[in-house]
C-alpha cells in the first residue's frame, strides 16, 4: 500500500475493508495526499489521514480527508496520480459514520447473580465489530512549454494539476504560483517522478482559514488505489495512522505492507478499548521495517446504506432559504438532518458569528448552534459579558441556504450512493 522508505518512521496505518478492492504496488503509490465518535466503545484513533476508495469499471474514487492546524496560507497538498483527476467536495459525515459503523467496539458483557449486582463476574471479553453488534471555476487555458495540466478552483480551494515527468519544473510552477511545498517535500517528490505521471496540487483560497478545511474527492483512471505513504511522511507526527476503506467486488488487502492481528487480550477491556491506539503501535513494531495495515471490518456494504442519505434528508434548499430569521433557519437545519461538522458551523458562523465569549466559558460552536433560542434568548440576558464585542448576526438566507447545499448536501448524498451502488 505504500513504499517502504524511511523504516525510522513508524507510520502505521488501520486499513477498514468495506467490501473493497486491492491496493497498491510498491514502485507505485498513487492517491491519497474529527470528530469524536459518539459511541463511548468505539477507541479514537490518531489518524493524519483519512481515505475512502471506490473501485468501478477501472475508475477510482477516493474521497480524501486531510487533517491540518495551523496557518491557512501555510497549508500546501501534493497528491501524486496516475492519471488526470476529476475533482468534486466531500464531506466530514462520511468518514465520522464509516468509524462508528467499522472500527471495532470492546464491551464487557456481564452476568450477574443472586438478588443484586455486588460480586458480579465479568464474562467478557466479547468484541463487537460495528456494523454487527462554494462556487467553482472551470479549468484554464495553459502554457504548453508549462507543467500545468490544469488550473481551477473548487470549494475553499485553488487547485493544480502538474505534469510529473521532471520535479523541477513542477516544483518552481508550485513556488512561483504561492502553492505552499512543506519542508522535506523535495527531498520525496522523486520516488513519484516518472513519464505519464501527474501531482495535484491544493491550497486554501485567499481570505480562507483553516477551518474552511474540507474533504476532497478526486476521480481518476487507474487498476488499483495506491496510497503515497512516503510523501505523506513529510508531515506524519510518530505513530500517526491512516485510515483506509475500500468500496469494490471483494476484499481489500495491502500488496507490499504486512497484514496485523493484534491480540484482544493486550485491550484493556475495562475502558472500553482506551489503549486500543497503543496495542496497534506496539503490534506494528513487532513487523519488518515496522509498516502494517490492520483491518478492522471486512464485510458488505449494507451497513451504510442509507445512512448519509436516507428519503427526505435535508429538506429543499427554496424552504431553507424562506426562513423568517437565524433562529428559524439553524432549527430547520437541524430539525432536517445536517450535522454540526465542521463545514455546517463554518458556513453557519458566516452570517451567525459565534460569540468569542462562548468559548473562554468552555462552549463550543456545536453547543452554541445547537441550542441557538437558548443562547440568544435566555443565556444571553443572563450572562452579557459572554456576548461583549459580538457583531450580532447578519442573516443571509440565500447565502447560507446556497452554500450548505452546494458544500454539505450534494456531496454527502453522492457519498451515500456510493453505498447503495
Amino acid at each position: 500500500m505504500a513504499y517502504r522508505r524511511r523504516p525510522q518512521k513508524v507510520l502505521i496505518a488501520t486499513a477498514v475493508a468495506v467490501a473493497l478492492a486491492a491496493t497498491a504496488d510498491t514502485r507505485e503509490a498513487h492517491a491519497c495526499g474529527c470528530f469524536t465518535p459518539p459511541d463511548p466503545s468505539v477507541p479514537v484513533i490518531q489518524a493524519g489521514e483519512r481515505i475512502a476508495f471506490a473501485m468501478k469499471d477501472g475508475i477510482v474514487t477516493a474521497h480524501i480527508q486531510i487533517q491540518y492546524q495551523g496557518n491557512a496560507a501555510e497549508f500546501g497538498w501534493l497528491l501524486p496520480l496516475p492519471s488526470i483527476p476529476e475533482m468534486e467536495l466531500g464531506t466530514d459525515e462520511l468518514f465520522n459514520q464509516l468509524t462508528t459503523r467499522t472500527q471495532p467496539k470492546y464491551r464487557l458483557v456481564r452476568k450477574y447473580e443472586g438478588n443484586c449486582g455486588f460480586g458480579s463476574r465479568v464474562l467478557g471479553p466479547v468484541p463487537a465489530s460495528a456494523g454487527t453488534a462554494g462556487g467553482n471555476s472551470g479549468p484554464e487555458a495553459v502554457d504548453s512549454g508549462s507543467p500545468l495540466v490544469i488550473q481551477a478552483s473548487i470549494g475553499p480551494y485553488d487547485y493544480a494539476v502538474l505534469k510529473a515527468d521532471n520535479k523541477e519544473p513542477m516544483l518552481k510552477w508550485l513556488a512561483d504560483n504561492h502553492y505552499f511545498v512543506p519542508a522535506g517535500t523535495d527531498e520525496t517528490v522523486g520516488a513519484y517522478i516518472r513519464p505519464g505521471a501527474f501531482f495535484l496540487a491544493l491550497k486554501l483560497q485567499s481570505g480562507q482559514s483553516s477551518g474552511d478545511l474540507q474533504p476532497v474527492v478526486v476521480k481518476y483512471a487507474s487498476d488499483l488505489p495506491m496510497i503515497p505513504i512516503v510523501l505523506t511522511s513529510v508531515a506524519a507526527q510518530p505513530h500517526m495512522g491512516i485510515q483506509v476503506w475500500m468500496l469494490g467486488a471483494s476484499r481489500a488487502i495491502p500488496r507490499n505492507y504486512y497484514h496485523t492481528v493484534i491480540n484482544d487480550q493486550q485491550i484493556n477491556w475495562f475502558t472500553s478499548g482506551a489503549n486500543y491506539n497503543d496495542v496497534i503501535i506496539n503490534a506494528v513494531g513487532e513487523a519488518t521495517g515496522k509498516h502494517s495495515f490492520v483491518t478492522e471490518y471486512a464485510g458488505a456494504s449494507k451497513i451504510l446504506q442509507k445512512v448519509l442519505n436516507p428519503p427526505g434528508r435535508f429538506g429543499a434548499e427554496a424552504q431553507l432559504a424562506s426562513q423568517p430569521d437565524a433562529v428559524a433557519f439553524v432549527e430547520y437545519v437541524l430539525s432536517h438532518g445536517f450535522t454540526l461538522t465542521s463545514q455546517v458551523v463554518t458556513i453557519l458562523g458566516r452570517s451567525i458569528p459565534f460569540p468569542a465569549g462562548l468559548e473562554k466559558m468552555k462552549i463550543t460552536p456545536q453547543n452554541f448552534y445547537g441550542s441557538l433560542r437558548y443562547f440568544l434568548e435566555m443565556f444571553r440576558p443572563m450572562n452579557p459579558a459572554a456576548f461583549e464585542g459580538w457583531p450580532g448576526i447578519s442573516y443571509k438566507p440565500d447565502e447560507m441556504s446556497k452554500e450548505l447545499f452546494d458544500r454539505v448536501v450534494k456531496p454527502t448524498l453522492a457519498a451515500g450512493a456510493l453505498f447503495d451502488d
